[in-house]
């Protein structure tokens, strides 16, 4: 990706002005002291960085340095954190990674920028590269003070497979009643197919005598995960057993009491 080196080009969004590369190693030489927090640095398997005011990467750890040679095959200092992941926004952006008009809902720029500001910040964001690779990642960033400046760490952490998950897991049966004479009788409280990996339901019911109970019951499948189908405990589920007999999925049970007095 070329980096824009006009030193006032146009933004949408962050601010444009750049550090230039002598300047850079300047700032990077100057964090030397960082040998022992570099170490613990280097030990985690996420991608962490400084950032210097210009939001240009002045440290990485191994992991991220790892992804550069792998990636983009240059060195990493002085890029911002999207053009690193060749983000094919920040190609088109009029000063690179931040400036662009899509770079306004960016999880990843929003958390530097709050993090420059003064304050923690956690964002999720999703990077799509040029070579149509999709990254998506949980950002932390915060302010670090060092003698030689303030910086912003930033640990980004893979949450792609976290992602997966929710899109392809999902609820692919619900069912829940209620009985409120020992079980003889029962009661339609929800029915739900393919509602989503979440679901969330209000039933009222009254129940009859003072001390009197409710029982509830509910059954569950998880479709579309790694696992396959699966029940409430995490068991596959055998298809085979009739449902009419609450024999499978597995059953949850609740009783609800109701006051004496």
């Amino acid at each position: 990706m070329d980096i824009p080196t006009d030193p006032s080009p146009a933004t949408f969004h962050a601010p444009p002005e750049r550090l230039p590369v002598d300047r850079i190693l300047e700032q990077s030489s100057a964090l030397g002291d960082l040998t022992g927090l570099a170490t613990l640095l280097d030990s985690m398997p996420d991608f962490v960085m400084l950032l210097n005011e210009q939001r240009q990467i002045v440290f990485g750890n191994r992991a991220l340095r790892d992804f550069a040679e792998q990636g983009t095959r240059r060195p990493l200092l002085g890029l911002r954190p999207g053009e690193l992941f060749d983000c094919r926004q920040a190609a088109v952006a009029p000063a690179g990674c931040g400036t662009g008009q899509a770079c306004r809902t960016c999880g990843a720029v929003n958390a530097i920028l709050g993090a420059l500001a003064g304050h923690s910040v956690t964002h999720e964001c999703r990077i799509s590269s040029r070579a149509a690779e999709d990254y998506d990642l949980r950002i932390w960033a915060s302010p670090f003070r060092w003698p030689a400046g303030h910086f912003v760490l930033v640990i980004a952490v893979d949450i792609s497979n976290e992602k997966r998950r929710q899109v392809l897991e999902r609820i692919g049966f619900l069912h829940a009643d209620y009985s409120i004479d020992e079980g003889k009788t029962w009661n339609p409280a929800c029915y739900a197919v393919n509602s989503g990996p979440d679901l969330s339901r209000q039933v009222s019911f009254a129940i009859n005598a003072k001390g009197g109970k409710a029982i509830i019951r509910v059954r569950v499948a998880f479709r579309g995960g790694a696992a396959g189908d699966v029940d409430c405990k995490g068991g596959a589920i055998k298809w085979d057993d009739s449902w009419q007999k609450w024999r499978s999925p597995t059953t949850k049970y609740a009783i609800i009491y109701s006051p004496k007095s």
